[in-house]
């Protein structure tokens, strides 16, 4: 009876400690039995009768059919209205041998424009820089990929012009001429991307007997203190050399340092060499562009450099400019959404100052400018941004068409031709080279026809 009695009250207290846990447990299993049985229960339901509103399954599409391409439409020929601007056929016929070759492989507008010549090929990384020869019988070319490139141009319109090559040890950043078209000028970046500049002559090859070479002339290192380079130019034995900063210096033929100026404008974005050698401008941080005489003397002997002219009239930094082929005029384009053309042929001597000939809005797409802009002969203008090319008529002020998709790829440079080159229809005219980081150096765009187009606008708007 006494053991009985202690079972009795050891299991009244264990049911009073474990009361709480048995309970859940007891819910948990109860619950877990009900929606078994539900699953169970719907699963006969369902199997043994089916709903007749449920959707058949889709059919499944065969293998032809998933390969099958869906038709494409044909476009559309544009009818040419009667007394249509050379501008609007030119368009059109960019427009409709576009959409004719769309099944060829990706490539860019330009190959389909009714102005564009020819592509330079040979090149495997971007194209820095690139320059026209004194006569304008060749192009240079500075490489990404370490080698400078000269293109023969007897035939503008050839599809097998040949080059030369010359490997370099570092990268080159630009390319120019020397006073002849057998010397060759390039600016390089090394350790730290510190500038180097160098020379080169072509010689006849000694080992093949065949062709020519270039042979190293000299080599100047730390250009910039050891700075980054940022353009070169080379034009008439005067050599100009820009910085990232705000270093400029001008070198002879012979690699000997004229002079080192400070264009004072906390960065510069590109510089230029007039076509005679005798001037030189940056393109910097402010709105003003100083215009910088390299002196010589009539025996050839450098004097001196000095600043001799302001160009004023931008409200912002000045991104680009270039010199006119005479060497008269300059264009300048700046953030705040104009380009200018001024005549620096003045008695600068007398205080006279340069004047604004003409200043019009960039037509490009909004908080968007020119970041390089080249003036051609006749008075043509090239600007680009990005992969987009305008052609400029700085006489009119006007802008003759816009090349979208030029270049597949940004545009790293221009240069107009110093010569002009036979066409197809029996005219002659200067050409715009351009390179970009889609690896093409693309030749076309002649001045000449350019001029023609602007000329027709002018007779539609008088």
């Amino acid at each position: 009876m006494e053991d009985s009695a202690d079972t009795t009250a050891k299991i009244e207290d264990l049911s009073g400690s474990t009361q709480a846990v048995l309970y859940v447990l007891g819910v948990f299993f109860v619950t877990v039995v009900l929606v078994l049985c539900t699953s169970v229960f719907r699963f006969l339901a369902r199997s043994l009768f089916p709903s007749r509103s449920q959707p058949a399954p889709a059919k499944r599409p065969s293998k032809q059919e998933l390969q099958r391409p869906e038709p494409v439409a044909e476009p559309k020929q544009e009818k040419v209205a009667a007394g249509v601007s050379l501008k609007q056929l030119m368009r059109d016929s960019k427009s409709s041998k576009a959409k004719a070759s769309s099944a060829l492989p990706a490539a860019g507008t330009a190959t389909h424009h009714p102005l564009y010549l020819n592509t330079l090929k040979g090149h495997v990384d971007t194209v820095n820089g690139l320059a026209f020869s004194p006569t304008g019988t060749a192009i240079a070319t500075a490489c990404e990929d370490r080698a400078l490139r000269i293109f023969k141009l007897e035939d503008v319109t050839s599809k097998s012009i040949g080059f030369r090559r010359k490997n370099l040890t570092r990268g080159p950043v630009d390319v120019g001429f020397g006073a002849s078209d057998d010397e060759l000028v390039a600016v390089t970046k090394g350790t730290l991307d510190a500038a180097a500049l160098s020379m080169y002559i072509s010689k006849a090859n000694q080992k093949s007997g065949e062709g020519s070479v270039l042979e190293p002339v000299w080599e100047v290192d730390n250009v910039h203190a050891g700075d980054a380079a940022l353009c070169m130019h080379s034009r008439n034995g005067v050599i100009l050399t820009c910085s990232k900063k705000t270093d400029m210096r001008v070198y002879s033929s012979r690699g000997r340092q004229l002079a080192a100026m400070d264009t004072a404008g906390l960065q510069n974005h590109m510089a230029d060499l007039s076509p005679n050698g005798r001037f030189a401008a940056a393109a910097t941080f402010t709105s003003d562009v100083k215009v910088v005489e390299i002196k010589h003397d009539k025996e050839g002997n450098f004097q001196g450099c000095s600043k001799v002219m302001d160009l004023k009239g931008h409200k912002s930094q000045v991104m680009c400019l270039s010199f006119s082929p005479d060497s008269s005029r300059m264009v300048t384009a700046s953030k705040d959404g104009t380009w200018c053309v001024w005549n620096i042929a003045v008695r600068y001597w007398l205080q006279e100052d340069p004047k604004q000939l003409l200043k019009r809005p960039q037509e490009v797409p909004a908080n968007r400018c020119y970041t390089h802009i080249a003036y051609g002969p006749g008075g043509v203008i090239a600007a680009s941004i990005d992969k987009t090319l305008y052609l400029l008529d700085a006489k009119s002020g006007s802008l003759v068409d816009t090349v979208e998709d030029a270049h597949d790829a940004e545009i790293t440079c221009m240069e107009w031709s110093p010569a002009l080159y036979p066409l197809g229809d029996h005219s002659e005219s200067a050409v715009l080279a351009t390179g970009s980081r889609d690896k093409k150096c693309q030749v076309g765009w002649p001045g000449l026809q350019v001029l023609v187009v602007s000329y027709q606008l002018s007779l539609q708007t008088s």
